[in-house]
Order: structure tokens, then C-alpha cells, then sequence
């Protein structure tokens, strides 16, 4: 079964609303209020040993803060399909980011090795069997954690498998909700063990009006004015809002936890950040 439509539904939702500034090449490492919110410092070797699989739209791994980083790229889109790999490089600034000089982006894990599988198409669309495929990879793969950050209103078996095999793999899968509303039930987070993040501002507020249902588990990461990378020459830096963008904020942070914790069991980690007003590195452990 395809998802094609909704995939590109939700991701207007999820992606392309998401980018609310451009910013100036210039990005001073103060705008990075996340990065202080979270309590994280700054550790070029930070997530070594471990990876991540980050599902989207692709990274330009050209870009000044990416450049120097650990990316492999696998790429399951046809080769006439073009790509707009904007949103897949904003995600992959937040996790893994080296500053390329003082005014450079810094990242939560820079020394992770992340498999960026490029698996939505230029229009933010991806086919269901697609994203299955690409979970496939990333357990082939023996990554620790993948980030999902689309998503789709339609259910499928066969993507509830890939994931069920996923986290049975002792794969953490972090995924994006709905910024539309916590009713709207969204897939993949909607599956059972998958980690779903809601996105809040500076005070702790929840975006766009978003509440937690109740019996719902979710973990509460920055997701406003988040300044990251673009995949564009002329224009390096912007700002997102929304819940992708705090998804791939928690996949950091996830792996920052268990680099600094290799010891730990994971899922005792994960639930210590269930605890939490607001995603903290530094009250984990």
C-alpha cells in the first residue's frame, strides 16, 4: 500500500510549515537556546560508537557544519527523482552538527555516525513500502536509534512490523506526532514502544495548542525557533518550529544519554526523560 498523498499532506504539516525564518549566514552559537535549555555541552567526540538512522528527505553533507561529519548516505529514491534536502539537513544540524568556525552550528552528538537514508521525494511525499524499506536498512544496519521525523494518518502492517522488528532489535525508534493536534493519531508514532515527542517553547508551553492524552507517554523537547542547518549555498542557517524538529532534538539527546551512559540500561533512560518538564541532559543521570 502507498501513502503517497498523505505523506505529502502531513508533511506540509510537518516540514514545509516548519521553516519560519531564514536566518543570515552568520549564526552566533548564543542562538542556540535549545542547546542551553537542554543543559548539553558542547563535545566534538560526543556520540562516538554509536549511530543513528535518520529517515528524510536527504542531507548536504556540502554543508560547512556537516561537512567534517560521519554521514552515510543511502539513497531509495529513483535517480530522476529530485529532492529538496532542507528538511533532512535541519534535522541532521540539531543531532550532529560540527561548527565549521565561531559562528558554526553545534550539535548535540557530533561524533555519532548517522545513515542518512533518503526516502521523501522533493514534493515531501514518501511511499509507504519505502519508509519500510528504509527501517529494514536501518536494522540491517545494527543502528541504536532512528529518527522518524514524518509521518502518515494511514495504518499498515506492514509498517507496524518493521517497526515492531525494529525495537525488538534493540532499536530505539523516536518518531514525530501531529502538529495539527494530539487527536489526530499519527503513524509511526502511534505504534506501541515507539518514542513520540511534543514540541514545546521557551517557557515549556506546548506549541500549536497541544495537549498529552491521557494514558499518553511523551517526552517534551524544544521545538520553537530552533535555529540549524539548510541545504542551500545561500542561505546556511534557519529557524524551525514543530514537531520534527524536537524529534530529531530527543534522538540527540537519547544518544548523547547513552554515550555518556554506556552502561545504563536504555529503556531506564528513555523513562527518565518521560519525567521530564522539559528534555534535560544533565538530570538523566
Amino acid at each position: 500500500m502507498k501513502v503517497k498523498n498523505v505523506f505529502k499532506t502531513v508533511s506540509i504539516v510537518l516540514a514545509i510549515l516548519l521553516v519560519l525564518t531564514a536566518c543570515q549566514n552568520a549564526l552566533p552559537h548564543r542562538a542556540q537556546w535549545w542547546f542551553d535549555a537542554i543543559e548539553c555541552r558542547y563535545d566534538v567526540t560526543a556520540g562516538q560508537g554509536l549511530s543513528i538512522a535518520l529517515i528524510d528527505s536527504g542531507i548536504d553533507v556540502s554543508h560547512p557544519d556537516l561537512k567534517d561529519c560521519d554521514i552515510e548516505t543511502i539513497d531509495l529514491l529513483a535517480i530522476d527523482q529530485d529532492s529538496d534536502m532542507q528538511h533532512g539537513t535541519a534535522m541532521a544540524g540539531v543531532i550532529c552538527a560540527k561548527p565549521n568556525d565561531e559562528n558554526g552550528l553545534i550539535g548535540i552528538v557530533p561524533g555519532v555516525k548517522i545513515y542518512d537514508i533518503r526516502a521523501v521525494d522533493s514534493t515531501g511525499s514518501c511511499d509507504n513500502s519505502v519508509l519500510v524499506q528504509a527501517i529494514n536498512i536501518a536494522i540491517d544496519k545494527q543502528v541504536d536509534l532512528i529518527n522518524i521525523s514524518i509521518g502518515t494518518k494511514t495504518a499498515s502492517l506492514e509498517l507496524e512490523t518493521a517497526i515492531r522488528d525494529a525495537i525488538e532489535s534493540n532499536i530505539i525508534v523516536v518518531a514525530a506526532t501531529s502538529n495539527a493536534g494530539s487527536e489526530e493519531i499519527i503513524y509511526p508514532a502511534a505504534y506501541a514502544g515507539v518514542v513520540k515527542v511534543i514540541p514545546v517553547n521557551k517557557r515549556g508551553g506546548y506549541l500549536y495548542g497541544l495537549t498529552i492524552p491521557e494514558g499518553e507517554r511523551y517526552i517534551k523537547a524544544p521545538g520553537q525557533s530552533i535555529v540549524t542547518t539548510m541545504g542551500s549555498a545561500d542561505r546556511l542557517y534557519g529557524s524551525f518550529d514543530g514537531t520534527s524538529i524536537a524529534t530529531a532534538i530527543t534522538s540527540g539527546v537519547i544518544a548523547r544519554a547513552i554515550y555518556e551512559n554506556p552502561k545504563a540500561e536504555r529503556n531506564q533512560l528513555v523513562s527518565k526523560l518521560y519525567e521530564q518538564n522539559i528534555l534535560c541532559v544533565s538530570k538523566i543521570w
